[in-house]
């Protein structure tokens, strides 16, 4: 019995040996077919980049497996590619003017819309790689790639070689990947002296707009680097045109671009030679500064003053849809119903003519400096009003002529502007005004939004009435007056008499 369980236990493990042999050599080798795919990686593209892939080099398979690589169809046949190259040598054959040539033209290549690296597989060939920067707030223009996927062969050197792969062979699919060559888009612009900020209506504001020429490489025949400013309220320009620089040197309008001045907006085009000829030149020799000037208007009394800038470029060869902006703020203050002017005994109703004036300097006792002068009304309750107010100036109020009947008040009162809250896009909300009684050294904040007058006012001035001669009842100063008569009559006889006693 045990004899034939020994037996049995052989003959098992034979037959457990032979069904693994037979299950290995009965597959089918596995061969390279059309469906042989693979990802993928690029590396260096800002978020929401978008790709299209154009296929340069086709693989070609026959019964075997992979025959050779060829060029994919649209490739041109021309002087480098000639009629009768089906089979081509991959390594050598594709060179940097074959890709410029591509580049600008890839009409009639085999291509991928919205290819996503991430998720999308390339079948077995050679790939050119074009990057779209994304719509809003675009960071890159990038060069094009080159990508490949392509068979190797255990003990070759693991590069794109044109020979034929087939079953028998220990073979895999390898990948080239690519990382991207981009110039980062930036237009910034900004007031050129920063206390210009908040300014007074009339008054000059210089703007500097900072940008970088990309570089466009080869692949591009032609490119568009414009830029554009636009005032969209608050602001005109004056007279002189923009200064144009790039790398601190002041460029010639109609050389390297093209000044185009318009209502409301003006455009700097560079020149395409030009940019092109800067592909080579670093990012601080592409760097360009444009400098000029804008007046404040009354417009931004009630709307904050703000212009545009939008720099317009070539995103990939043959596309020049690119944009990117930037926007300034301009502001100005308003001193509107925080002072009430009431007469002695009314101080409900407004008090009509009383003059105000509003100077920009107080020292040592003394008002300079006017900036305006204006007069109540007399259904105002709360009209001492200044607009067009530079926010980083203290100014100062003072009554310079009373209204009929009533005595001039003397106070000068400092107005200073403080806090100013701004909304996500940098556009004042509000901000703060104080005033200052400079006599009693008391002050009063109040906070006000832009545009509007305060709600109510915070500072009453008031004006005393003068008084009049009673006319009637009591004897007033009539005594006074006959007593100085008596006076000067005594006086006077008593330097006659003692003039007769000289003569004597």
């Amino acid at each position: 019995m045990k004899k034939i369980r020994k037996i049995f236990a052989v003959l098992l493990s034979l037959a457990m040996v032979l069904g693994m042999s037979m299950t290995t050599f009965a597959a089918d080798p596995e061969k390279p077919t059309e469906s042989d795919s693979a990802l993928v990686t690029i590396n260096d593209v800002e978020a929401g980049a978008t790709f299209t892939a154009y296929q340069i080099i086709d693989a070609k398979y026959d019964t075997n497996g992979f025959n050779s690589y060829v060029w994919a169809e649209g490739i041109n046949v021309n002087d480098t590619i000639k009629e009768n190259e089906k089979v081509i040598d991959a390594k050598t054959q594709i060179t940097d003017s074959m890709i410029t040539d591509l580049a600008k033209d890839p009409t009639g290549l085999y291509k991928m819309d919205n290819f996503n690296p991430t998720v999308d597989k390339l079948t077995v060939g050679t790939w050119m790689i074009l990057v779209t920067p994304p719509t809003e707030n675009p960071d890159k223009v990038y060069n094009p790639m080159i990508v490949s996927v392509y068979y190797s062969v255990s003990g070759s050197d693991n590069t794109m070689e044109n020979i034929p792969v087939s079953a028998k062979d220990n073979w895999k699919l390898n990948t080239t990947d690519a990382y991207a060559k981009s110039t980062k888009i930036t237009i910034e612009k900004t007031i050129t002296d920063p206390t210009e900020e908040k300014q007074e209506v009339g008054k000059k504001v210089g703007f500097t707009v900072k940008g970088t020429i990309p570089s466009y490489s080869s692949e591009y025949k032609s490119a568009r680097y414009d830029i554009t400013d636009t005032i969209i309220n608050g602001l005109e320009y004056t007279a002189d045109a923009p200064i144009v620089k790039v790398n601190g040197v002041p460029l010639t309008n109609g050389t390297e671009y093209e000044y185009r001045p318009g209502n409301g907006t003006f455009t700097i085009s560079f020149k395409s030679d030009y940019i092109l000829g800067l592909a080579a030149a670093t990012e601080a020799e592409r760097a360009v500064e444009i400098t000029y000037s804008a007046k404040v208007t009354e417009d931004a009394i009630t709307v904050v003053g703000e212009n545009e800038v939008t720099v317009n470029y070539t995103t990939k060869p043959g596309d020049d849809s690119g944009a990117k902006k930037d926007t300034e703020y301009t502001f100005t203050f308003a001193l509107d119903g925080l002072l009430k002017k009431v007469g002695e005994g009314d101080e409900v109703n407004g008090l009509a003519g009383a003059e105000f004036t509003l100077y920009r300097s107080y020292e040592n006792e003394v008002l300079s400096d006017v900036f305006d002068s204006m007069t109540t009304t007399k259904d105002g309750k709360f009209d001492i009003e200044f607009k067009g107010l530079d926010g980083d100036l203290s100014y100062y109020l003072k009554e310079t002529k009373a209204p009929t009947g009533y005595t001039i008040n003397d106070t000068v009162y400092k107005i200073t502007f403080g806090e100013i809250i701004k909304d996500k896009d940098g556009k004042v909300i509000s901000y703060d005004v104080t005033i200052l009684d400079t006599v009693t050294n008391q002050e009063v904040t109040s906070t006000i939004s832009y545009g509007k007058p305060a709600e109510t006012p915070a500072v009453t001035v008031l004006n005393t009435g003068i008084g009049s001669l009673p006319s009637t009842g009591g004897i007033g100063t009539t005594i006074f007056t006959i007593g100085g008569c008596l006076i000067m009559i005594v006086a006077a006889g008593l330097f006659f008499a003692s003039r007769r006693k000289s003569a004597k």
